[in-house]
């Protein structure tokens, strides 16, 4: 991840980073926080949920790749929100851990980067519980390059067996 000199890290501007989690690295915490920000804010309507993922694209990325990042993400999520079957149930902001569904948006961009078009839309397909994945999917895949681009590659153990999330498997929320 391009990450900006001087700069202190933070996920937003008034919550230090939160320390990774196994094979967890930056480049997902970067998608599945952004994820869950977005979504509260688009939930809430309240900025300040638009504005801590701001913060934590602009402090991880020059400021031109954050807007560009930041625009793809939004679409992927309003996108993923519009279509899903049910409602996208996201962790609370201040866990330290990802929801099932935060799981697999990050499997998507994570699949995308690394190719595996089929791990890709069998995660749109558990995450969204739906057949009309194609818009979603067609989002998830911008923002995968713009992040890319800038050097955020999400692992390739990011990627997870969709089948495990189908029907509340060991994905599921607790």
């Amino acid at each position: 991840m391009n990450v900006k000199k001087g700069k202190p890290r933070y996920l937003c501007a008034h919550r230090p980073a939160i320390p990774l989690q196994n094979r967890t690295s930056n480049n997902e915490l970067l998608v599945g926080y952004g994820f869950r920000w977005w979504l509260t804010g688009l939930r809430s309507r309240n900025p300040v949920h638009w504005q801590d993922t701001w913060r934590l694209y602009s402090n991880s990325l020059d400021t031109k790749s954050a807007r560009l990042a930041v625009d793809c993400l939004a679409k992927w999520a309003v996108a993923a929100d519009a279509h899903a079957h049910r409602r996208l149930q996201i962790a609370g902001l201040h866990m330290n851990s990802f929801s099932r569904d935060e799981t697999l948006a990050i499997a998507m961009i994570a699949a995308s980067q690394h190719s595996t078009c089929p791990a890709m839309r069998a995660c749109a397909f558990a995450l969204l519980e739906t057949p009309h994945v194609d818009e979603v999917v067609h989002h998830a895949e911008t923002f995968a390059v713009v992040l890319r681009a800038q050097g955020c590659l999400l692992s390739p153990h990011a990627i997870v067996n969709a089948n495990d999330y189908m029907g509340g498997g060991p994905g599921a929320m607790n």
